[in-house]
């Protein structure tokens, strides 16, 4: 419960900063699925907004929430990797 609190006070801290209209790497099919899955819920956040270490808990809060909830089909493991992958690549750390 306290890591879901985490994450949703993530959201809204990062909801100002975080949702810039350009995702890195634009029409990848990396890009285009985050944006697919993601922002069907929530607005695409800028992975350089987060860690990976950040993103990696992100991304499976947001698993579990799906799966709770049965709003939204659970990523499958190919998606998952991807995505994860994606926002890993251009997290913060990395776009210093």
């Amino acid at each position: 419960m306290r890591n879901l609190l985490l994450v949703f006070m993530l959201i809204f801290i990062l909801l100002p900063t975080g949702c810039r209209m350009e995702l890195p790497e634009e029409g990848s099919e990396a890009e285009r699925l985050y944006a697919a899955k993601c922002a069907l819920c929530h607005p695409a956040f800028h992975p350089d907004t987060l860690s990976a270490e950040a993103w990696a808990v992100v991304v499976e809060r947001m698993e579990e929430t799906m799966a709770e909830t049965g709003v939204r089909e659970p990523l499958t493991e190919a998606e998952r990797v991807i995505i994860l992958d994606y926002l890993i690549k251009h997290s913060m750390e990395r776009t210093m």
